[in-house]
């Protein structure tokens, strides 16, 4: 810088920089795909491109089923390619038709339209449905039904009943549709400590408790 009047002058740089720090651009990280951001270093360097984006930016791109527009989100990452044409289905999509043989499956190709009308498909892919009391399969991809798998810790057949120790001796438990065992409940009236509202002599609010006994004890008067 140079002195005029008294006063340094501005600093003038004997070559420019790449950048001025704080400053940032669009960079291409690989050909086809969406832009990234560089930022300039305290050296008044290019930084790296960086998979990064400036929110509400858009990106012309290449969907699953034809071209259309990515946009910029909020915290600096491409959202998903949505086709300017909408398209009837993606590719590996099923989904179930009418056919001239009957009822099934027509699967979407990789041009995004269902092909023909399949009726020989068991069910469709991704359904799971109970094969036995307490088990059940699922459906493949290619439309057929897996093997018959029991529920994850089944032990009992739905409306089974069986003793068992309750806190007033010997209760009872259900087996529910999950093919598993209810709690146990106890041939008393009550579980003991358990309290319920009771109607009042007098005023205010009653309640009373059950025993150890598994009785439920006279209403307690609790007032107001």
């Amino acid at each position: 810088m140079t002195c005029v009047d008294g006063l340094w002058g501005e600093c003038i740089v004997d070559e420019m920089p790449d950048c001025l720090p704080g400053e940032s651009g669009t960079c291409e990280i690989e050909p086809g795909e969406p832009p990234g951001l560089w930022f300039c270093s305290d050296t008044c360097q290019i930084g790296p491109c960086i998979t990064m984006c400036t929110p509400g930016d858009t990106f012309e791109c290449e969907g699953q089923c034809g071209i259309g527009e990515a946009t910029c989100q909020d915290d600096g990452t491409w959202g998903e390619c949505n086709e300017y044409i909408i398209p009837r289905c993606r590719p590996g999509e099923v989904e179930v038709c009418d056919g001239e043989d009957g009822a099934g499956y027509h699967r979407c190709t990789d041009e995004c339209v269902f092909g023909p009308c399949d009726p020989s498909l068991a069910c469709f892919p991704g359904e799971v449905a109970r094969c036995a009391q307490c088990a059940a399969q699922e459906c493949d991809a290619d439309g057929n039904w897996g093997e018959c798998v029991p529920f994850p810790g089944g032990t009992c057949t739905p409306g089974e009943t069986q003793d068992c120790p309750s806190a007033c001796g010997i209760g009872w438990q259900v087996c529910g549709d999950d093919c598993q065992w209810s709690d146990c409940h106890g041939f008393g009236g009550c579980t003991p400590g358990q309290r319920q509202v009771c109607p009042a002599m007098y005023c205010g609010v009653s309640y009373r408790i059950c025993g150890p006994n598994c009785v439920w004890t006279a209403c307690i008067e609790a007032g107001y």
